[in-house]
């Protein structure tokens, strides 16, 4: 197995780990409404292991990604020395918050932030 292999699917063991860490937490609270969000790792715009595995934890609990959205106005959340993009970072958020709460989700390109990373806001109807 190649080194590269080996990372891969280490890379990819921890990624469903942590989703099933996740998910333990939300069925625990399924009454509750759930908002998560942080750097996935994941392009929905591209055909990727984590993407696919993500898209399939999504749907096991009627989660949706809020790039997804109508209201979502992200063009990109990281950038590989200005010469590369992707949307990497996200808000993934119940269906009902989804389909009724969601008013906005954007991102924050700010000359000064330092990170090659950019905030993400979204905003929900109380």
């Amino acid at each position: 197995m190649s080194m590269c292999h080996m990372r891969t699917t280490a890379n990819s063991d921890l990624f469903m780990e942590t989703l099933s860490a996740t998910e333990s937490v939300i069925t625990v609270n399924a009454d509750c409404h759930v908002i998560v969000g942080g750097d996935f790792n994941v392009d929905f715009s591209m055909a990727w292991l984590h993407t696919e595995i993500l898209r399939d934890f999504c749907a096991r609990l009627n989660l949706e990604p809020t790039i997804q959205h109508d209201n979502s106005q992200v063009d990109y959340t990281y950038n590989f020395s200005m010469t590369r993009y992707n949307t990497l970072d996200h808000f993934i958020v119940s269906g009902t918050l989804f389909h009724v709460a969601v008013e906005s989700v954007s991102v924050l390109h700010d000359g000064d932030n330092i990170s090659d990373h950019e905030p993400l806001c979204i905003c929900v109807q109380k």
